[in-house]
């Protein structure tokens, strides 16, 4: 079902007996193909047969722990009753989203408990769960809420992030040169996060360009950074942030591409088989991973950013020392990731609400990064228009000038 994308998942504890009784007891429902001779449950064959005992043996059972289908059939009916106003809640709660999230900004990193948009709260409250099961379940929420950074608002990274998101820098070498530099700011608290203790970096002398005989400490890092990006323009940004760090940091960046195959099994089973085509480090095992991609949302989240990070696990690389780097992502994004991922850690720059008409759509958004990224018009319209209006202008002056000469 998983590998399928299956959404939605029902059960019918009571199998064919209770699917027949429950489609011959709803009006708008009704059984394909049904022949009411050949069915067991219309004919009454199955009273003289084995299915008569261990369907006896197995209502029995139902009756002990309390689900007859009376009591299955109500559940249905009030579960339906309940998604109403709960999807109804569910939009307006995506709707003040958006609207609190029209600036771009998350006043604070703290995505746990406290606001109570990431920390979990999207579990049915017609659930059955003990006391115990709920505690465990909001522990893990805010476990995984913990991992889960967002970039202080400092006055230069929020620049940025305006530079990126404006609709007006078109200019492909502008927008380039702000998320370089957005970047770099994002990378600054993500090592005074994680990598700025003595197990990363150690001192030693280099050369100075003044002199060769004059001599500095300097840092060098202990471990390398391995670089991993899913498309070509987040290659390019990653790569032009790693290198800079060279020769201080040994940095390798490759784009990861996950390609899945389906093959039979020897009983006839379809198994789902992933394979990463990347250029990989061979101590990948004892570098820092650096997982960077522009947008993070359910979608990104839920598939291929996941079997890129599976890919990496397989490969050997230590989960606490991934770290997921994004400019914008969706709260629910966020969250499943450090869900499913137990020791990883994700970074962004802004929390940006879901669209409510499309989900794979974040707003305010930073528009189709690749093609900002990589657009060679590096030219502003706007400049462009006015050069031309002031041509204009200084053309008609000179032929004003020459019509009067020539009076």
């Amino acid at each position: 079902f998983l590998e399928k994308r299956v959404k939605y998942i029902s059960v019918c504890e009571s199998g064919y007996a209770g699917c027949h009784e429950l489609a011959m007891a709803g009006a708008s429902l009704e059984l394909i193909d049904h022949d009411a001779e050949r069915c067991i449950e219309c004919n009454g064959k199955w009273k003289n047969s084995l299915l008569s005992s261990v369907k006896g043996r197995f209502n029995s059972l139902m009756s002990v722990a309390g689900g007859s289908m009376e009591k299955l059939r109500n559940r249905m009916i009030e579960s339906r009753q309940h998604k109403q106003p709960q999807a109804q809640a569910s939009q307006a709660q995506a709707q003040t989203a958006q609207a609190q999230a029209q600036d771009g900004f998350l006043l604070s990193n703290d995505c746990g408990g406290g606001g109570g948009d990431i920390s979990g709260d999207d579990r049915d409250d017609t659930s059955a769960d003990t006391a115990a099961t709920a505690t465990a379940a909001a522990a893990h929420d805010e476990e995984a809420s913990a991992r889960i950074h967002v970039c202080e608002n400092q006055a230069l990274l929020m620049m940025y992030v305006c530079i990126v998101r404006d609709r007006d820098t078109r200019s492909g070498a502008k927008f380039r040169d702000a998320t370089h530099k957005l970047l770099v700011c994002m990378f600054s608290q993500v090592f005074a996060r994680h990598w700025s203790g003595a197990d990363f970096w150690s001192t030693t002398q280099r050369t100075s360009a003044m002199a060769p005989d004059a001599h500095y400490a300097s840092l060098v890092g202990r471990r390398g950074v391995y670089g991993v990006c899913l498309n070509g323009a987040c290659e390019a940004a990653l790569g032009n942030l790693l290198r800079s760090f060279e020769p201080l940091l040994r940095c390798v960046v490759g784009t990861l591409k996950v390609e899945e195959s389906f093959v039979h099994d020897k009983h006839g089973v379809i198994r789902t088989n992933r394979s990463a085509v990347a250029l990989m480090p061979k101590d990948i095992e004892k570098r820092i991973v650096v997982v960077f991609h522009d947008v993070i949302d359910d979608k990104m989240a839920g598939n291929e950013l996941q079997s890129a990070i599976d890919a990496l696990l397989k490969l050997g690389a230590k989960a606490q020392l991934i770290v997921v780097m994004s400019i914008v992502a969706s709260r629910a994004a966020l969250l499943a990731l450090t869900r499913k991922f137990k020791r990883i850690h994700v970074w962004c720059a802004c929390v940006d609400a879901v669209h409510a008409k499309h989900s794979s759509k974040l707003v305010p958004g930073i528009g189709m990064f690749q093609h900002r990224y990589n657009n060679q018009n590096n030219n502003n319209p706007k400049q462009e228009q006015k050069d031309k209006k002031e041509k204009e202008t200084e053309t008609e002056t000179e032929q004003q000038v020459d019509s009067t000469d020539n009076d």
